[in-house]
């Protein structure tokens, strides 16, 4: 009789921890974790998640249309599909630009989805750009608007879902108009969000790209 009693004691504090550490993950908000927000502001950088760095490239080969083939204006409705080893994405972009001198002036609008092995999202990306220095002389463009990019997350790290919203404003990026890369300049980014516990969170920090690669900073 003891030992049925000792092993239903000890199986109802095991119980009872298992329970604890359910309740424990249940209040865990997404947005006390800063390498998260880390990873989804650079996701809107990031060439594999249909970031700045891809729709870039596309601006910047419509710029060199206009060197071999010049109009007034230029747009098109593209759909980007891409499948790696670390994830996916599938966009609709439809882009409209004004072709004047040495300068072209870009709106687009793209809506879609993408997957890494830590977050799944769906999205809305708007882009205002204005792009100067278009001249076959110019071994770089220069890149200067906002992007903004809204919607919705699930984390599978944190297993919980939230809405958020990202502007970067950049002036003066130095575009290569034979890689389309961004190869210099600074972008500024601002980032809000909500959990699906009611959780809001906002954060402000800076992109800085030398020779071609990025690094990402939070304002203290």
């Amino acid at each position: 009789m003891k030992s049925i009693l000792k092993y239903l004691f000890v199986s109802l504090f095991a119980i009872s921890l298992v329970s604890c550490e359910s309740e424990e993950e249940k209040v865990v908000y997404i947005f006390g974790h800063p390498d998260l927000i880390e990873n989804i502001v650079s996701d809107f950088v990031e060439v594999g998640s249909y970031g700045l760095e891809k729709q870039v490239e596309i601006a910047s080969s419509v710029a060199n249309v206009s060197l071999t083939d010049p109009a007034d204006n230029y747009s098109e409705t593209l759909q980007n599909f891409y499948e790696g080893p670390y994830g996916y994405y599938n966009y609709e972009l439809d882009y409209e630009a004004t072709h004047v001198e040495n300068t072209i002036e870009l709106n687009s609008l793209a809506t879609g989805e993408y997957e890494t092995s830590y977050v799944e999202s769906e999205d809305e990306i708007n882009n205002t750009w204005v792009m100067t220095e278009v001249d076959e002389a110019s071994d770089f463009y220069m890149l200067s608007g906002t992007s903004t990019r809204n919607g919705f997350q699930y984390s599978k790290v944190y297993d919980d879902s939230f809405d958020s919203d990202i502007e970067l404003i950049f002036e003066g990026l130095e575009i290569n108009r034979i890689t389309n890369k961004i190869k210099k300049g600074e972008i500024k980014f601002t980032y809000v969000g909500e959990s699906s516990y009611g959780e809001v969170y906002s954060n402000n920090g800076t992109i800085k790209y030398s020779d071609y690669t990025s690094v990402l900073s939070f304002d203290e």
